[in-house]
Order: C-alpha cells, then structure tokens, then sequence
C-alpha cells in the first residue's frame, strides 16, 4: 500500500489567515509532490489520463476458439484497437496451431499493430481443403467461419477485416475459404501451398493473394504434381486464374533478383485485389526465412490490405 492517503491528509488541513487562492496553489502543488513521492517510495502513482487504446480490454471469450470439438491457439494484442483486424493461419500436414504459431513469429507483429491472430487446429492434422475429392467431413470451412463468428460476435474482431495465411495444407485450407466464403476474406498469404482442388473455386468477390513458392520444392513442385490420383495443378496455372478471377490483365509482370523471379498482376484489378507470386531460387518446401522471410512479407502485403 502506498503512503499517498497520509499526505493527502495532511495537505487538507486548514492554514488560518491565509488566503484562499494561495492555499489552494500550495494543495495543487503538494499534491503533485505526493504523487511523486509515491513512486518513489512504493512504485504507486495517482491515475493520469491514458491512451484509450492502451486500456482496452478484450472480453474473456476472446481467448477461446467458440466452437464445439475444436481446437486451436488464440493470441491476443497487448494493446488493441477497440475492434481489432483477424488473421488466421493455417499449419501443414500433421502439424499443429500450436507449432506454427512458433514457426511464424506472427505473435510479435500482432502485439506491435494491434492484431488477433488464430492458429486453428484441424483434426487428424490434416485440413479438407478440397471437400469435392477428399469429402465433405470435416467441414472445416464451417469451422472456421463458426470461429470467426464467435469471434465476431464476442465483440473481439471487426468482421469486415479477416485475413488468412497458410503453409502447405494449410494454405490450400486458406484459398478454400476464399473460394467458398469469399466476402468473409479482404486478402490472403500463401507459402509453399499445396493446389489440389483448386479448379473446383467459385468465388463470389475478387481476393488480393501474395504467394510465395520454392524453385526446388520437390513436395508441391512449381509445374505440379500427380500422387496417385490426385492431381496437384502448377503454381502457374493456378496464380494466372486467380488473377484472371479478379479481373487483372492476362500477363504478369516479372522481375528478376539474385534470389527470386516475382510475378505480379496488379493492373486492371477489381477493387485493387492483385496478385503476386513469389519464385524463390533454391527455396524447398519450407517457410521462407531470409531475404523472401514469409512471415514479413505476407505481414507487408496484407496490412497494404488494411490488415
């Protein structure tokens, strides 16, 4: 306890003969004295006016996914705005929302820009990103807009502001969503996505993307693949009828460094929602780090979104 009440008292008592103006200059002046001592002597201060961002407070079922049999990981800003942006991030093939919230680092940039950010479980390890060819069970498209909802509805997120960001299944999770609930998505990162079912996309609004895929990626390899019967288009051809979808001209425009080829469409674009795919040299099937470092360049990209 800080000793600030014994002061106070003491500078409420009456000085005789003095006159009022000079008495209440010296309470005024004492005051921000004891306030000071206070700090000093105990780490207590009398309460001053805040940022009101600084003191918001997000309701207690912010922290939970809101959605029966499911799990997942929720990281709340230190200091958020009052309706917050979302973004949710998809893991691999047997992966967890756990790893990757480690694997991303997103968590920092969320505390700095005042964003939630999800890390949603799928069950089995494995998200049903192509319901047509792998079944409708799960439905974890309905999983995750219930999460969003939950969310939504808790008074943790602004709705018209959700993003998603995936690796691998997980990103193929992530333009699933944006195929089959388009208007809950404002923009999407993609790393080392994998593009089964992807033909099978009926947006209802054009979405801005920013891909990014390795050269040596011998998993998901840039011209596609057929394991079996499931056929995985190229990166290519999947990027080219996204951009086609969203209105921009038919032929990107590339640019060449020593560690990437970037192609972009962002000309002609319905509602400015581009699209960039990012070729990385000698990059595998993995989350970029270094100069093509995915979790700064997917962050950039999408708070250009208004992430």
């Amino acid at each position: 306890m800080c000793a600030i009440p014994l002061i106070r008292r003491r500078i409420a008592e009456p000085w005789a003969g003095l006159s009022s103006a000079w008495i209440q200059s010296r309470r005024a002046s004492l005051a921000g004295a004891a306030a000071s001592l206070g700090v000093l002597l105990c780490g207590c201060a009398l309460p001053v006016a805040s940022d009101p961002i600084a003191r918001t407070e997000m309701p207690r079922a912010c922290s939970s996914i809101g959605v029966p049999g499911r799990t997942g990981e929720i990281h709340l800003p230190a200091h958020p705005s009052r309706l917050p942006s979302l973004l949710l991030v998809f893991h691999g093939i047997g992966s967890t929302g756990r790893a990757m919230e480690a694997l991303t680092g997103f968590d920092q940039l969320g505390d700095r820009d005042g964003v939630v950010v999800a890390y949603p479980d799928a069950l089995n390890g494995t998200w049903n990103q192509a319901p047509a060819i792998m079944g409708s069970v799960p439905d974890d498209v309905g999983f995750i807009n219930g999460l969003i909802d939950h969310l939504a509805n808790a008074g943790c997120i602004d709705r018209t502001k959700v993003f998603a960001a995936g690796f691998s299944n997980g990103g193929g999770m992530t333009y699933r969503l944006a195929c089959d609930s388009a208007t809950t998505l404002t923009a999407i990162g993609l790393v080392s996505t994998d593009y089964l079912g992807s033909s099978d996309c009926k947006r209802s609004a054009p979405i801005a993307v920013f891909a990014l895929h390795g050269k040596a990626d011998t998993t998901m390899p840039l011209a596609g693949v057929t394991y079996g019967t499931s056929v995985h288009p190229s990166v290519l051809v999947w990027a080219s009828g996204w951009a086609a979808a969203n209105g921009c001209q038919p032929t990107p425009a590339t640019r060449d460094t020593s560690t990437a080829t970037r192609l972009s469409w962002t000309t002609r674009c319905s509602g400015g929602a581009s699209v960039t795919l990012t070729e990385i040299n000698r990059g595998t099937h993995e989350w970029f780090r270094g100069d093509s470092d995915a979790t700064q360049s997917i962050w950039t990209f999408l708070r250009g979104q208004g992430l």
